[in-house]
């Protein structure tokens, strides 16, 4: 639903679910996602360990620093940590491997058939044979952009509502599961446009955010809105139960490697 800018035939989300299915059955739906899908536990991981690893390193110069009454982290320093974990993890792994995935995505909306076409490999072979190793992370800025900021959004809001829901003790396991929801809301907010920009840079349809952001705007205010906000059904349908998963499961993970 994200790789043309503007489509006056748009079939919507259920129309799309149906198009897909009768072009290349439902193996279509699939298309591209083996190698994103492997690569989610180094996604997590990464974020995670990152987001941590900032913390620490704010506390031990909050320790040191005369100046400052407490070490406590503030909203704005899990902002930081956050914002510095997505914008790592997105230069290093994401940029690479949605490109790859949009790429096949691409193609198979080309030929309607996902049989006999090329897969990741072939992807990566013809992609450094034309633009060398680099044109693996086309439209990195924007893929930074979109998870440096998201991520920010997203422990903070996962911090404020723990911290809302649970003031005077640890956060029960619902708890925990609302805060993971509201921090995969609180990421695709603000993604979302920058994730349909992303995509059109990464299929050739813009160069850059500026050429992106022009061609969002050249059907209107009204159609630009349309079309970076095409499939938020999809991305928040998506982002809030699979974040509450997400966050849940590194609850339990860590409570129980640091017993």
């Amino acid at each position: 639903m994200q790789t043309n800018a503007f489509d006056t035939k748009s079939l919507g989300v259920v129309g799309t679910f149906r198009s897909t299915i009768q072009s290349g059955g439902f193996r279509a739906l699939y298309v591209g996602l083996a190698l994103p899908l492997g690569a989610q536990a180094i996604y997590k991981g990464s974020i995670f360990s990152i987001n941590n690893l900032t913390k620490q390193l704010i506390v031990e110069w909050k320790s040191g620093n005369d100046k400052l009454e407490s070490t406590t982290l503030t909203l704005g320093d899990k902002y930081l940590c956050g914002f510095t974990a997505g914008a790592v993890n997105a230069a290093l792994f994401v940029t690479p491997v949605e490109y790859v995935r949009n790429q096949l995505i691409n193609e198979h909306g080309l030929s309607g058939d996902s049989k006999g076409k090329s897969g990741p490999l072939s992807v990566i072979r013809n992609t450094i044979a034309q633009d060398g190793v680099a044109g693996l992370w086309r439209g990195m800025a924007s893929t930074v952009l979109r998870d440096s900021v998201g991520c920010g959004f997203f422990f903070v809001a996962m911090s404020f509502s723990q911290q809302a829901l649970s003031p005077n003790e640890s956060p029960s396991f619902p708890v925990v599961l609302c805060s993971g929801a509201l921090a995969g809301v609180s990421f695709w907010l603000w993604a979302l446009p920058v994730d349909t920009m992303k995509t059109w840079i990464q299929n050739g349809s813009a160069n850059n955010m500026t050429d992106a952001a022009k061609l969002s705007l050249s059907g209107g205010l009204v159609g630009g809105i349309r079309s970076l906000s095409r499939g938020w059904q999809m991305a928040y349908g998506r982002g809030a139960p699979s974040a509450a998963i997400t966050v849940t499961t590194y609850s339990l993970v860590y409570q129980f490697l640091t017993r």
